[in-house]
């Protein structure tokens, strides 16, 4: 199981930010003075480092062609300490290469092996040391607005009621927050260039996408299962023609719809290993309600759990 990453999905003008400790809700002007590339690299604007950064000095200079940085400039933190920087310019002929060569923070080069994991909670870290205000609970609603940085510890309460909200979106807060439900949640297929919460049944969610259920860890699973425990039978409904459950992502499906009534869409259901099938065999779980997807589509170990059905 590869290890939680961070991940940032929006709504409206907030930026949600989960990283494997809390859930970051960042207003967009607060968002604009941090970047991040495809690649997963993040940048910032000089004039904001030194209010996060461990340095002996103030001067913020470029690893690479050593030259020192503008207020305006983003630039590219080495490390979690951020001793060394990177220019955006240099930055670009690095991941231009097409060699292996790196860069690393000369006073950090014993974790070199530890820059993947930094790299991907970087924007975790530099929010951390921004000035923030950490919330006991946290609800969320179609049009809501934050004017500061906030920060909501892991497993710390999230109500949802009566919206529609992407996917992908609710994996995120199943997985590392304790949801809470009234009534009602509907779930439509995530895109890139759609808000992740909806107010209402629209043309954006109409096309009938494949919603998917990807691989948790077990830290992850943990907090998915406390949740579904709580969370109201037929509570949710998915807006999709396919739901696509992959690994022990079949699991939170087959959990989080058992005993499910009305319209069930067409299922796939993929698993290359056995361990979360035996799962599902072991349970009481009902799962008369899967057999009435117009289409069932079982692969690997998946098809295991036809005598349930």
């Amino acid at each position: 199981m590869e290890p939680e990453t961070t991940q940032t999905l929006k709504i409206g003008s907030i930026f949600f930010i989960f990283t494997h400790q809390c859930l970051f809700l960042v207003p967009e002007h607060e968002y604009e003075r941090i970047q991040q590339t495809e690649e997963g690299y993040v940048c910032l604007e000089r004039k904001y480092l030194p209010e996060t950064a461990t340095r002996d000095t103030e001067r913020v200079t470029c690893i690479v062609c050593h030259g020192e940085a503008a207020p305006e400039d983003f630039v590219f933190p080495l490390c979690r300490e951020m001793h060394f920087v990177v220019c955006e310019e240099c930055m670009e002929g690095i991941q231009e290469r097409t060699d292996e060569r790196k860069v690393f923070c000369p006073y950090c080069k014993e974790k070199r092996s530890d820059n993947k994991t930094f790299q991907e909670e970087i924007l975790g870290v530099i929010l951390s040391l921004m000035p923030h205000q950490t919330l006991p609970s946290l609800e969320i609603r179609p049009g809501m607005e934050v004017k500061t940085i906030m920060r909501l510890p892991r497993g710390n309460k999230v109500s949802l009621s009566n919206f529609f909200v992407s996917d992908a979106f609710f994996s995120k807060l199943l997985s590392k927050t304790a949801v809470e439900i009234t009534n009602g949640v509907s779930l439509f297929a995530h895109a890139n260039s759609l808000d992740c919460c909806l107010g209402e049944f629209d043309a954006r969610t109409r096309k009938q996408a494949s919603i998917r259920i990807g691989e948790h860890t077990n830290q992850e699973m943990k907090q998915i299962y406390e949740n579904i425990k709580t969370i109201p039978k037929n509570n949710i409904q998915a807006i999709a023609k396919e739901i696509h459950a992959v690994e022990n992502g079949i699991c939170v499906l087959l959990k989080l719809l058992d005993g499910a009534d009305g319209y069930i869409p067409d299922l796939l259901l993929e698993s290359p290993k056995e361990e979360c099938i035996k799962e599902i065999l072991g349970t009481e779980s009902n799962l008369s309600w899967v057999g009435r997807a117009k289409k069932l589509r079982l692969v690997g170990h998946a098809v295991g759990i036809l005598p349930k059905l």
